[in-house]
């Protein structure tokens, strides 16, 4: 992982530990590639939206709506690549 993306990824997760008290230390790189939504990490859809909001703000980008669509918005790790993406 290129250091850019590195420090997109601990942005991610601050925003998630202080906007939705994301217990940090269970996001290990097995849990970044899980669904938000459900049982393991715990997310509803609201979350999503309160995560979209806040990346499009911290991060100055706009996450195109086929993002969303084609569900590249759902793990932290597809997240962070499409921060990534947006930010070229």
């Amino acid at each position: 992982m290129n250091k850019d993306v590195e420090n997109i990824k601990e942005e991610l997760i601050s925003i998630l530990r202080d906007g939705l008290d994301v217990d940090t230390n269970k996001l290990t790189d097995e849990m970044c590639n899980k669904s938000l939504v459900g049982v393991d990490i715990g997310f509803v859809a609201r979350d999503l939206l309160y995560v979209l909001n806040k990346v499009e703000e911290h991060f100055s980008v706009r996450i195109p709506d086929s993002i969303i669509i084609e569900k590249r918005f759902s793990t932290i790790n597809n997240i962070v690549l499409a921060i990534a993406q947006c930010k070229k």
